[in-house]
């Protein structure tokens, strides 16, 4: 498990194996950083390589700010790593889109809860996960 941070900020890459990858946004941000393009073509060769793959691109944000925005947020922030992973050479019929707002909490941030940048910073990812084509019907 390796981390790549660029500053205390900016997006960064957390790698978890070789076939998820977690991008990090900063608070009320889409913006991908530069290094974490540089991290993902890694992602996008493998991609390329793999017959009958699908990435699965999920995104989503911290609890602050309404369910709404949230889940607007967390489309827009898909929708980056999508057009980052094409513009890399990855195949548009390879990715799948799936937006989840503020419903994906992974630690104790939920609404209303006092929690420090760095937690919040957990929950304010787009998770990049390689299926089989075959395993995206239980995805």
């Amino acid at each position: 498990h390796s981390q790549q941070k660029t500053s205390s900020r900016s997006t960064y890459i957390s790698t978890q194996g070789l076939d998820m990858k977690a991008i990090y946004f900063a608070y009320n941000s889409a913006e991908i950083e530069a290094s974490a393009l540089q991290s993902l073509v890694v992602f996008v060769d493998e991609l390329k390589e793999k017959k009958g793959v699908t990435l699965v691109i999920s995104a989503h944000t911290d609890a602050r700010g309404s369910k709404d925005y949230n889940e607007a947020l967390s489309q827009r922030r898909a929708e980056a790593v999508a057009e980052a992973m094409v513009n890399l050479g990855a195949a548009p019929d390879q990715i799948v889109l799936k937006w989840f707002g503020e419903e994906r909490i992974l630690n104790e941030c939920k609404d209303q809860a006092i929690c420090s940048e760095d937690l919040h910073q957990k929950n304010r990812r787009a998770d990049l996960k390689l299926l089989a084509n075959e395993e995206l019907a239980f995805h």
